[in-house]
């Protein structure tokens, strides 16, 4: 059987190393056996016979006659619709002690009650035992603002916890969260139900921080998060994640790399990252800051980077959008499902009271109601956007497979790019820097240690 190059996958010389990557498999590596290097450089110039395994496992040699597009179609869709992991994502309130100038959602001083709990853990049980398949619960808390929940939090997370550690189902919560709310304490009590993950927003500093994110009666916020975020650091929780996110605008972008390096310095500690989102506000928002449009959005990111590496600071928070299918949109996840504050079953939280599309069942009576004619809607781009946007073609077909956001398609017929598409070559350089940087900085050590 002859074999030939994947068409997925690309190639860096970083200091004059060859280093591979393949987007179908999420392959990273650096190449350094001389055989395997003349392999490749052979495979290049036209078909192989009998190559290295090695090669072959690793999806950069594939049989001639293999139609990699297929592969690429059938792989994503299994990751989507046949995952083993039952994604939740619970509103237990639309309420928010904030009132931040850009939010897009509309508050609602409505809570989970009593009996919505109840059916809501007898819900997921059940939908855990119809699909054997799946072997974890990942439970994620959204809003408002979710701590201002924290008792119905603690009843929800203790009686699903409790189920899945009987039937060896794996069972972890993250949070989206102002952390105005959040305690060190708090914080503690939840890590011993396996909230460990949360994904906070600090825009910048505190001027920018001040005047974005605001209390009720318009008081600032920053100081009563930094400080929340300082004391869970002094605590011993080992596992404990905290993504810091950055929301950008374009006076922010000047400042930004005395920005990082002020939260570098109060947060320089392997729990605590970054990353930087721009501000998508809506279409009524008065605000005196310049935002960054969507066609240069590329741009910012390009710039982000560079301010990123420039403070030795790294975009790992970055790089799972290098992996088959993971920057898709969760609402392409056949088993994610969001459940509102009512009741009502949705896909989107950012579209959450467009019923028309992202109303597709309620909670009902211990059991997920859902009209599953809604629900594939979904799943899959329709094949004319996925032809539209050349989609096909694509060496990262089995990054995004026909757009990120399924709200797009359903609302405007168009396959929506993955954002940081253009900027893979970038960030796979920076990674393969890293990771040489690395066994360098590993080889000095050990090479010191010898002398000593």
């Amino acid at each position: 059987m002859k074999y030939k190059l994947s068409k997925y996958i690309r190639f860096y010389n970083i200091d004059g190393e060859l280093c591979i990557y393949n987007s179908l498999r999420g392959f990273k590596a650096r190449i350094f056996d001389d055989e395997l290097l003349s392999e490749l450089k052979r495979s290049a110039n036209g078909y192989l016979e009998a190559p290295d395994n090695r090669l072959v496992k690793a999806g950069v040699l594939v049989p001639e006659n293999r139609d990699e597009t297929v592969d690429a179609i059938n792989f994503v869709n299994k990751l989507l619709n046949d995952g083993e992991t039952l994604r939740l994502i619970l509103l237990p309130t639309r309420e928010c002690n904030f009132r931040c100038t850009y939010c897009y959602e509309e508050k609602r001083t409505e809570f989970y009650d009593s009996d919505l709990i109840k059916n809501i853990i007898r819900g997921t049980i059940h939908y855990l035992q119809i699909h054997p398949q799946i072997k974890a619960l990942h439970i994620e808390w959204f809003g408002g603002e979710p701590m201002l929940c924290f008792d119905q939090i603690v009843l929800i997370a203790r009686a699903l916890k409790e189920y899945c550690d009987n039937t060896s189902i794996a069972f972890w919560m993250s949070m989206t969260t102002n952390g105005y709310l959040l305690t060190s304490q708090k914080a503690k009590e939840l890590a011993k139900l396996k909230l460990t993950t949360y994904q906070i927003t600090l825009d910048g500093n505190k001027h920018f921080h001040d005047e974005l994110r605001v209390l009720k009666n318009g008081d600032g916020t920053w100081d009563r998060i930094h400080s929340n975020l300082m004391s869970i650091k002094e605590t011993d929780l080992q596992n404990i994640d905290i993504r810091i996110r950055i929301n950008y605008h374009t006076d922010m972008l000047e400042r930004l790399p005395e920005i990082l390096l002020g939260l570098k310095a109060d947060f320089d500690d392997p729990r605590f990252h970054f990353f930087c989102a721009k501000i998508n506000p809506p279409s009524n928002t008065k605000l005196k800051y310049d935002f960054v449009s969507n066609k240069a959005e590329i741009l910012a990111q390009d710039y982000i980077f560079d301010v990123f590496a420039e403070n030795n600071i790294g975009i790992e928070e970055y790089y799972s959008n290098l992996n088959p299918a993971a920057p898709l949109c969760y609402a392409r996840n056949k088993h994610c499902l969001v459940i509102d504050v009512d009741g009502t079953i949705r896909k989107c939280t950012e579209y959450l009271d467009d019923d028309a599309i992202n109303k597709i069942g309620f909670v009902n009576n211990g059991i997920f109601d859902i009209d599953e004619k809604k629900h594939r809607q979904w799943l899959s781009a329709p094949e004319s956007a996925i032809k539209a946007r050349g989609c096909i073609s694509c060496k990262d077909l089995p990054v995004c497979y026909g757009g990120t956001c399924p709200a797009q398609w359903l609302k405007e017929g168009i396959a929506s790019c993955n954002t940081f598409h253009p900027l893979v070559d970038k960030m796979m350089t920076m990674y393969f820097a890293s990771l040489l940087k690395n066994r360098d900085d590993t080889e000095e050590d050990d090479e010191e240690e010898a002398e000593e």
